[in-house]
């Protein structure tokens, strides 16, 4: 062995025979630069990252894929180019085999997603579009303030039907609100609510439990006001899974102010001139909650006739079976007084407008006068006479079989 070599031998124990040699050629025989070749060639290779190399031969393969392969390998880089190698061709053959997937539609437009989440036809989603800048969250909001339900579309009259008259005040069990020409919600996650009975809100319901469950249990739903969660649960007609898509659509769009009656309009928003009017005087307490005193025909209910008045605003459930007609009206407008009143005053504290014709701080009363089963030609003469009561009160209200739901009243 020649003495170069032996030196090389000595001074790199690792390295093979033939390289040794081949790097004494490189150099010309000359020592001192056949070391510095070898010096730097190990330098190089300890600098070098294994994931990093193993990244730039195989571009196509996630780092998560390559870390795992090479721990698969215990380090051992040879194998773990094999492996990628197998890898890379597989995911080839997987690619050439499946079909190519056709490219996403663009984004739903605004009145796509009115109709989506309220089931009106198109005439009316475009309408709410428009009157709320293309803001999809205000038109919903808008909507399910205007309606208690999905409007039915309007068909163009036939020869051979009569002209369907929309409208009217009385929803009863023929009425539009039991029809099946309601438009339905477009939402997949649950059924179409056209089937399914109309819902009024009640506490003690178990809708109305599990949606305050899921308010308790959410901290983002409570950014929602809750009176408008309660109307948007008796427009899906109990659908609490409607109810909750909505309310994660207006969280997502950040539109959880629009449910507030006096939210502040956004920057550069268009604001309407309204006629300034001077607020009328404050009412007194006595004024304010009306009077107790009933001087009912039948005394023996008066005692009911008083808790009536005394719990309208926690119990809105008015039972007037047993009540002569007199007495009935007579105990119905003192408590729709109270009712309303307590309305406008916290309208007033919380700084809301006072034109709205629907209540937004107390819950929808109901008033209960009975079928009439037991009257002259199965007519209930209370009904009637509640019912002229209300429409010359300006009351705006629903109407079923045997009660009335009373909403909210029309602010002259």
């Amino acid at each position: 062995m020649d003495e170069s070599i032996a030196l090389l031998v000595e001074m790199f124990p690792n390295k093979p025979v033939d390289e040794l040699n081949l790097a004494l050629l490189s150099s010309g025989g000359v020592l001192d630069d056949a070391c510095a070749m070898l010096v730097s060639e190990d330098n190089s290779k300890e600098n070098v990252n294994p994931h990093e190399q193993l990244k730039s031969m195989f571009p196509l393969v996630t780092q998560q894929t390559i870390e795992g392969v090479w721990n698969d390998q215990k380090g051992n880089f040879d194998g773990a180019v094999v492996e990628l190698l197998n890898h890379q061709m597989l995911q080839e053959e997987s690619d050439n085999d499946t079909p190519e997937i056709s490219p996403q539609p663009g984004s739903k437009s605004t009145v796509d997603i009115v109709q989506e989440y309220t089931g009106v036809p198109t005439n009316i989603a475009r309408h709410f579009s428009y009157r709320s800048s293309f803001n999809a969250i205000k038109a919903i909001v808008s909507i399910l303030d205007t309606y208690r339900e999905p409007p039915p579309e309007r068909k163009p009259p036939t020869t051979h039907l009569p002209k369907f008259r929309a409208g009217g005040r009385v929803q009863g069990p023929k009425g539009v609100a039991h029809s099946d020409k309601l438009a339905s919600s477009t939402m997949d996650s649950s059924p179409s609510i056209q089937n399914k009975p109309p819902y009024v809100f009640s506490v003690e319901s178990t809708e109305a439990r599990e949606l305050e469950d899921a308010i308790q249990s959410n901290l983002n739903l409570r950014s929602i006001h809750p009176k408008f969660l309660h109307r948007t649960l008796e427009y899906y007609r109990g659908d609490l899974v409607k109810t909750l898509q909505l309310a994660r659509l207006i969280i997502e769009q950040n539109g959880s102010r629009y449910t507030f009656k006096d939210a502040d309009p956004a920057p550069n928003e268009f604001v309407s001139f309204v006629e300034y009017k001077p607020r009328s005087k404050r009412r007194s307490p006595e004024d304010l909650n009306g009077s107790s005193n009933f001087s009912l025909q039948d005394d023996s209910y008066t005692p009911i006739a008083r808790s009536m008045w005394s719990n309208v605003l926690v119990n809105t459930r008015l039972d007037f079976h047993g009540f002569l007609c007199s007495d009935a009206i007579q105990v119905l407008q003192k408590c729709l007084e109270k009712w309303w009143k307590y309305e406008l005053d916290q309208r007033e504290l919380n700084n809301q407008k006072l034109f709205m014709t629907q209540v937004a701080n107390v819950d929808p009363l109901r008033v209960i006068t009975g079928r009439g089963i037991h009257s002259d030609n199965g007519v209930s003469k209370l009904k009637n006479q509640v019912r002229r009561f209300l429409e010359r009160n300006q009351f705006k209200y629903l109407e079923e079989t045997a009660y009335f739901v009373i909403i909210g009243k029309k602010v002259r």
